[in-house]
């Protein structure tokens, strides 16, 4: 069946002007394409970094709305693929569920809160820094040696 189906995809690429341009029916991305994008991507594993079995994977599936644009697609070798489509294939078993999508709400809320966190964390210490800078210039000023402040700072109230 699939040679017949490899056959009919030629033939529809021929009649339309692309001899030799076979269309994956599975991800819909031409073959010069896929060829184009391991090479563009520097033949590699986005994951592991291998050369083998290398195959273009679609970031953000299609079957989660993923699109064929060149910034969705990555080079995967095929155990890395696999991985990643059993990874696909639980967090949508976990949606399907209440109990599963109250599960991805607390991680995300968890993982959110751990971002402010340290976010908060390098505010304080950027902060604390500009206010060191800022005792130091004041004391050299006051010492006779003054330095104006950088462009970007505001003005001293």
């Amino acid at each position: 069946m699939y040679r017949y189906l490899h056959q009919l995809l030629e033939a529809q690429n021929w009649l339309r002007g692309e001899p030799g341009v076979i269309v994956n029916t599975r991800s819909g991305i031409p073959s010069r394409q896929r060829r184009q994008i391991i090479v563009q991507k520097g033949q590699r594993c986005a994951h592991c970094q291998t050369m083998d079995n290398l195959t273009v994977d679609h970031k953000l599936a299609r079957a989660l709305g993923g699109t064929n644009a060149r910034g969705n697609l990555q080079v995967l070798c095929k155990p890395c693929n696999w991985q990643k489509a059993a990874e696909e294939a639980q967090l949508l078993a976990l949606l399907k569920t209440a109990a599963g999508r109250a599960e991805l709400l607390r991680q995300w809320a968890e993982l959110r809160a751990e971002q402010t966190a340290r976010s908060q964390v390098k505010q304080a210490q950027r902060l604390a820094q500009r206010q060191e800078a800022l005792r130091l210039i004041e004391a050299n000023r006051q010492a006779g040696k003054f330095e104006p402040l950088p462009p970007a700072w505001p003005e001293i109230s």
